[in-house]
């Protein structure tokens, strides 16, 4: 009995060192930043500077994670500009998924506006750990189309 159980504590004591916590413990998101990026291409357009900006971060398990009302009077250049906005955890449980699965933007420009972008999600986590995702292809709002889904 005892020599199955020294190297049962030896494996879990270097799971403890490598994992710098004991293993079953959750890892919480401590902050979200989403990075908009407006590309350099014919037919692309930028975000005006009047134009406030809506935002839901889904995690990988399907709950709103992180969110912002971006209000900044700051255009965003189309010209392969990369802006990062900062956004409110609501949810930073281990349940809610260490990896953005979606985000919905919803602009409301003071008159027209049309905006292309492309949209990437850095979560920072408990433990330490920076997670990037990129999401796949680029969207379009517009006055008239103000809500875009980006998806992982």
């Amino acid at each position: 009995m005892k020599q199955t159980y020294i190297p049962v504590c030896r494996l879990l004591f270097i799971i403890f060192l490598i994992a710098g916590k004991p293993a079953g413990a959750q890892t919480n998101i401590t902050s979200c930043t989403v990075v908009f990026i407006t590309p350099d291409c014919d037919g692309c357009d930028n975000k005006d500077h009047d134009t406030n900006i809506r935002i839901s971060v889904f995690g990988a398990h399907g709950s709103e994670v992180a969110s912002a009302y971006y209000t900044q009077d700051l255009e965003f250049k189309d010209d392969g500009s990369e802006h990062a906005v900062a956004c409110s955890i609501t949810n930073n449980s281990g349940s809610a998924g260490a990896f953005a699965q979606k985000i919905v933007v919803t602009i409301e420009p003071n008159g027209n506006d049309d905006w292309v972008f492309q949209a990437r999600v850095l979560f920072t986590l408990s433990n330490g750990v920076t997670t990037r995702t990129d999401l796949r292809g680029q969207a379009s709002v517009s006055r008239g189309a103000p809500t875009a889904v980006l998806w992982k």
